[in-house]
């Protein structure tokens, strides 16, 4: 069994200038250590953010690149060089993402943090390596004020919460035994049905929802975003259950806050042109309407669901690309 790269952001923007050698080291050391323990328990993927290393400063007078190729420093500072090279340089590039006229500003408690790889963590819905630079990042999950441009030009801002890990004891805040089993147990869409029961057992999958997954695996299909297909419908779960024992929240609500998930319903305008293409039908028949949706799996993929806390169920109907809206038509 081949075992699915478990996704997850090493988040190379969170690298921040620090006030001398020994504390960047330091830093450097403790982010090594928070790697190593994922790796240890089955976190294998890496999906690194790379903007230039050379304007990325480690301490004074010393960036990035110009730090991890030096032949300078201890045989301890050169191993930590020699490790963190291949991590840096082969990453991939999500420039429009991370550069500076993305259009998105970043702010923690009103004090304006820069990208610094957060959003990262907000667009795609997944946890973030990061290292640990700033107080907030003391915290495993946290909020962002995130402000953006409408299509019309208009500011607007949405108050996210995001996951990032800097410590090790965060490992533990986001992985529960289900996800470390999946790790072990899974590499086709076909391998998740089958373990739907025990593992997902607040999911139904609609006939199209199955269909879609029974194409999927580790090797045909985009690599990263089988993995994060698999890591989404976990935590879908695992809200579910959380949903179950909140009735003063709604799912979608349970979602943003427990879980930093990037859902949210359509439009009403996209409701009234694009009905029929959020309706699925079911083994027995049943027809739902699936709008609530997660965003930015992977490659753009979206899972829409349909929550129904009388039946304890999360009817998932969709797993695919974006569907059409008013906005994108298509």
């Amino acid at each position: 069994m081949i075992r699915i790269p478990y996704p997850q952001i090493i988040n190379e923007l969170s690298f921040v200038e620090q006030r001398d050698r020994t504390l960047f080291l330091e830093k450097i050391k403790a982010f090594l250590k928070v790697i190593d323990e994922m790796h240890s328990i089955g976190f294998q993927y890496r999906f690194a953010f790379v903007g230039s290393l050379k304007e990325k400063s480690c301490f004074p007078g010393m960036n990035l690149k110009k730090w991890l190729f030096s032949k300078d420093g201890s045989a301890d500072e050169q191993d930590i060089k020699k490790r963190l090279r291949p991590l840096f340089t082969n990453g991939a590039l999500i420039e429009n993402l991370m550069s500076p006229d993305c259009g998105k500003e970043v702010f923690y408690n009103d004090r304006e943090i820069g990208l610094s790889g957060m959003l990262a963590s907000y667009v795609f819905s997944l946890p973030s390596i990061s290292m640990q630079a700033e107080e907030f990042l003391d915290q495993c999950c946290f909020s962002l004020d995130i402000y953006d441009l409408d299509s019309e030009g208009e500011i607007i801002k949405c108050n996210e919460k995001v996951t990032s890990i800097s410590q090790t004891v965060h490992i533990k805040q986001i992985a529960d035994e289900n996800m470390l089993k999946m790790l072990k147990e899974i590499s086709s869409g076909k391998d998740v049905l089958t373990v739907a029961d025990e593992m997902l057992s607040y999911l139904d999958f609609s006939k199209k929802a199955k269909d879609q997954l029974e194409k999927l695996n580790a090797s045909s299909y985009i690599y990263n975003g089988f993995s994060w297909i698999c890591f989404t419908l976990l935590k879908l779960n695992h809200v579910m259950h959380l949903a179950l024992q909140n009735a003063n929240k709604t799912f979608c609500e349970c979602a943003i806050e427990t879980s930093a998930m990037n859902m949210s319903d359509e439009s009403i305008s996209t409701k009234r042109k694009y009905k029929g293409t959020r309706t699925f039908e079911w083994d027995d028949g049943t027809l739902r309407d699936c709008w609530l949706h997660v965003k930015n799996i992977g490659s753009n993929i979206r899972i829409h669901v349909y929550p129904d806390p009388i039946v304890r169920k999360l009817y998932i109907g969709y797993i695919g690309g974006h569907l059409p809206t008013i906005k994108f038509p298509h």
